[in-house]
C-alpha cells in the first residue's frame, strides 16, 4: 500500500536539450517563446550575471535561453543536497526525469540515483525518453529500480531502430510503456499500429496530440474510448477534474531546470528549492486541494478519483488500460 505521509513524487525536467525536433514538442524552440508558462523572470536558464538579470526578457526573445539543463545551472553537488533535505521528512521518493531527453545526462543522473538509494527507504526511477539512446548506467547501484516511458516520434526515429532499442532497454529496467501521440490525421491506422507494439510485447499508449477534441466525429472519439479507459477521457480531456478535491498537490511538484518548483497545475506560486529547500513546506498543501482547472498528466488528474494504491504509477495506469482494452478491441 502506498503510505501518503511518506511519500514524495516530483517530476524533475532535468533538461530542455534533445537530440530530437518534434513540431509538437512544449519544449522546442518556438513553443519556449511562445509559451508564458515557460517563460515566467525564472525561466527557462538563470541569469548568471545583473546584465543577464536585467535583459532576461530580450535574451529570450532572441533565443538565447532556449536550451536549459539542471547541470548547468548547478552543479550536481547541490542538487544532491537538496535530495538529501527532502529526505528528512519523505522518507520514499518516486523520482520521474523528463525533459527534453533526460538520457543525454546519463552519467550525473547515475550519481543521483545512488544518492537517492543512500538517503531515502524507498525509490522508484522513471525515465521518459525518445528511446534514440541506450544508457550504460555504469557503476549505477544494484538497488537500483528503474521504468521507462518510450515515447515514440515516427517522424524522429524508424519503427525498426525504435523496437532494437527498446529491446535493449529492457536490460536495464520494465517498460512499462510506449506513447505515440496521434494527430487526427494518424488516427485511422492507429489499431493496427497499437497490435503491431503489442504483437512484439510492448504497450502503445495512445495520446492525442491535443486535448482539445471539440472537433472529433463520433467515429474518432469511439476510437479513443476504446483505446482509453473512461476515467482516463473523462476526467483530464473533459475537464471533469475541477472541483474535485485531490491528493496530488500534497506530496507531488515539478521540479524545474533552475532550481524552482511548482505544483501545476494547481497555482501559480513557484518557489527556489535550491537556494532555500525549505521552502518545500510552503509549496506542499498540508490536505487535499481542489483541483482549479483541467489535469492532462496521468500521474496527477487520478488523484481526484481515487488516486493509486503503491509506488508504481504508470504499471497502475498501464494496467487499467490494459484491461480496458481487452473489453474493447
Amino acid at each position: 500500500m502506498l503510505n501518503r505521509d511518506n511519500f514524495l513524487y516530483v517530476e524533475w525536467l532535468i533538461t530542455y536539450g534533445c537530440n530530437f525536433r518534434c513540431s509538437y514538442c512544449f519544449f522546442g524552440p518556438d513553443n519556449l517563446r511562445k509559451n508564458a508558462y515557460m517563460f515566467r523572470r525564472h525561466g527557462p536558464r538563470l541569469a548568471h550575471t545583473p546584465l543577464e538579470d536585467r535583459l532576461f526578457k530580450l535574451a529570450r526573445n532572441v533565443g538565447l535561453f532556449d536550451y536549459a539543463d539542471a547541470l548547468r545551472n548547478y552543479p550536481v553537488e547541490e542538487w544532491k543536497r537538496l535530495f538529501s533535505y527532502l529526505a528528512t521528512f519523505k522518507r520514499d521518493i518516486y523520482l520521474s526525469l523528463t525533459g527534453g531527453e533526460p538520457l543525454i545526462l546519463e552519467k550525473p543522473i547515475v550519481d543521483i540515483v545512488n544518492h537517492l538509494h543512500r538517503e531515502f527507504d524507498r525509490v522508484l526511477i522513471r525515465i521518459d525518453t525518445n528511446g534514440s539512446l541506450v544508457p550504460k548506467f555504469e557503476n549505477l547501484t544494484s538497488e537500483a529500480e528503474i521504468t521507462f516511458n518510450v515515447s515514440f516520434h515516427p517522424t524522429q526515429i524508424k519503427r525498426d531502430k525504435l523496437l532494437t532499442n527498446l529491446d535493449r532497454l529492457r536490460e536495464q529496467g520494465t517498460i512499462h510503456m510506449v506513447t505515440r501521440v496521434f494527430g487526427k490525421k494518424d488516427l485511422a491506422g492507429a489499431l493496427d499500429e497499437i497490435r503491431f507494439f503489442e504483437d512484439r510485447g510492448y504497450f502503445l499508449n495512445f495520446s492525442p496530440e491535443s486535448f482539445d477534441i471539440s472537433d472529433y466525429s463520433d467515429d474518432e472519439l469511439a476510437l479513443m474510448a476504446k483505446l482509453r479507459t473512461p476515467v482516463d477521457v473523462d476526467f483530464p480531456i473533459l475537464e471533469k477534474t475541477v472541483g474535485h478535491p485531490c491528493a496530488y498537490p500534497t506530496f507531488g511538484f515539478q521540479l524545474l531546470p533552475n532550481g524552482y518548483a511548482w505544483v501545476p497545475p494547481c497555482d501559480e506560486k513557484s518557489v527556489n528549492l535550491l537556494r532555500k529547500p525549505e521552502k518545500i513546506h510552503r509549496l506542499l498543501k498540508t490536505d487535499d486541494f481542489k483541483c482549479p482547472g483541467k489535469c492532462v498528466c496521468f500521474h496527477q488528474y487520478p488523484w481526484t478519483a481515487n488516486g493509486y494504491k503503491d509506488m508504481d504509477i504508470m504499471g497502475q495506469y498501464v494496467a487499467r488500460n490494459k484491461e480496458w482494452r481487452k473489453s474493447q478491441i
